[in-house]
C-alpha cells in the first residue's frame, strides 16, 4: 500500500487491509495526507486491541489539494476495513 488510491481501492474491494497497516513503514515519497490516514488506521487497530469490545468505528475527514475525504474504518479482532468513503468539495474558511 503506497498512496491514497491503493486505500481507496481497498475500500472498493471491501479487503481486509490488517496486515497491511501491521508492516506498513513510512517513506519519503508517501504524501503526507497518506502517512496521516495510515497514522490514524494504527491508531484505531491499537485501540482496538485494548477495549473491551475489541471492536471500533472511527472516522476521519482530511482535505487534499483538490477535495476532502471523509473516511470511516472499522476494526474488529484481526480485521481492519475502511466502510465508508465520501469525496467532497472542501469548504473554505
Amino acid at each position: 500500500m503506497n498512496n491514497i488510491c491503493d486505500l481507496y481501492l481497498a475500500h472498493l474491494e471491501k479487503r481486509n487491509i490488517y496486515e497491511e497497516i501491521q508492516e506498513f513503514r513510512k517513506h519519503e515519497g508517501h504524501s503526507e495526507n497518506f502517512q496521516t490516514i495510515m497514522d490514524w488506521l494504527k491508531e484505531t487497530m491499537t485501540l482496538s486491541k485494548i477495549t473491551q469490545q475489541n471492536k471500533v468505528v472511527t472516522d476521519l475527514n482530511i482535505k487534499t489539494a483538490t477535495k476532502a475525504i471523509k473516511i470511516e474504518e472499522k476494526t474488529k479482532n484481526l480485521a481492519c476495513y475502511i466502510h465508508s468513503w465520501e469525496w467532497y468539495e472542501p469548504r473554505n474558511g
